[in-house]
């Protein structure tokens, strides 16, 4: 947010943090209880990367090099790469939530799957529109 110069991106940028927090504890929690190492801030993200093991890969997830890139930016420039980039992130989401809607069987990760799809397609929808308008 600190980069960001269009206060629409910077709420959605707040609205995407508030709603992911929650979102991120509950899947934390699932893992726990599935018996799964949760990763932990500072570990490297491709130890925990299962399409190495022959599961679906995240999805939408950015770049090494995408990530340096919005880290440098400042300004408007931010503003278009965030958008983007949290575009592309949200729509790996609500691909794995369909992923789950057809193929999963635990009925809380269905439930947080459903109320994914609905609320990141809703912003998409608002991050284009505030790309359309930058």
């Amino acid at each position: 947010r600190r980069h960001a110069v269009d206060p629409g991106v910077r709420r959605m940028a707040a609205r995407i943090r508030a709603a992911q927090g929650p979102e991120i504890l509950m899947m934390s929690a699932w893992l726990e209880r599935q018996g799964v190492e949760v990763p932990q801030p500072g570990d490297e993200p491709r130890e925990f990367d299962h399409s190495l093991h022959g599961h679906d890969p995240m999805m939408g997830m950015l770049t090494d090099p995408q990530m340096a890139d919005l880290a440098d930016a400042r300004g408007v420039a931010f503003d278009r790469l965030f958008l983007r980039g949290m575009i592309r992130h949200h729509l790996g989401a609500v691909g794995m939530a369909e992923n789950v809607a057809t193929e999963g069987a635990d009925v809380l990760v269905a439930e947080l799957a459903a109320d994914v799809h609905l609320t990141q397609n809703a912003e998409i929808a608002r991050m284009r529109e505030l790309l359309d308008e930058l």
